[in-house]
């Protein structure tokens, strides 16, 4: 299981309607993809040493996430640059809301849909993810005590995008609803 830290100034949570910026002035191979997103908080406020089994009684609701990162060779042969790559200003959005936890009966069993210019570029299933949510929780709540407001990324289940200056996407998590980003390059 890989786990992605990503600092709070990062994460932008976009209202409905308004378009999302993904902004790099150095990626030269800039990639995204549509994900699951769990939030923590549920029955309790915090969340350690949860089993797998009690693991989604912890999660208060779900979202959709786009994540950006930078996918050209810079960081080759260099320690830990995938945090870096995926670091960069706005390159973490969330929206267009949370759908509560009792809304969705399993959140392993949910399409993923994310058009490039009106073109499919991914069509995925949460079922297809190499964790599940439930893994996550009991891996992430092993290590680290896991509070109310905590996001929980599961992954990619299905390639990303490669992106440029121009490009407009819409993406889709069945039962969550649909976000739109434009990418922009930073000039």
């Amino acid at each position: 299981m890989r786990a992605f830290l990503r600092a709070e100034q990062l994460v932008r949570t976009y209202r409905l309607g308004e378009t999302a910026r993904a902004d790099s002035q150095s990626a030269r191979d800039l990639g995204c993809g549509g994900e699951l997103q769990g939030a923590p908080g549920g029955d309790a406020r915090t969340a350690r040493h949860v089993g797998e089994e009690q693991a989604l009684d912890h999660v208060f609701g779900y979202t959709i996430l786009w994540d950006f990162s930078q996918r050209d060779p810079w960081g080759r042969g260099r320690q830990n640059t995938r945090n870096i790559r995926k670091g960069f200003d706005t390159f973490t959005g969330l929206g267009p809301w949370i759908v509560t936890r009792d809304e969705i009966d399993d959140p392993q069993d949910l399409a993923i849909r994310v058009e490039q210019n009106g073109k499919p570029a991914m069509s995925a299933h949460t079922g297809d993810m190499i964790c599940t949510l439930r893994e996550h929780i009991r891996f992430l709540s092993g290590v680290t005590t896991l509070k109310a407001g905590v996001l929980i990324t599961t992954g990619t289940p299905a390639g990303v995008a490669k992106l440029a200056d121009g490009d407009h996407l819409r993406g889709s998590i069945e039962k969550i609803g649909e976000m739109e980003v434009e990418v922009r390059a930073e000039r």
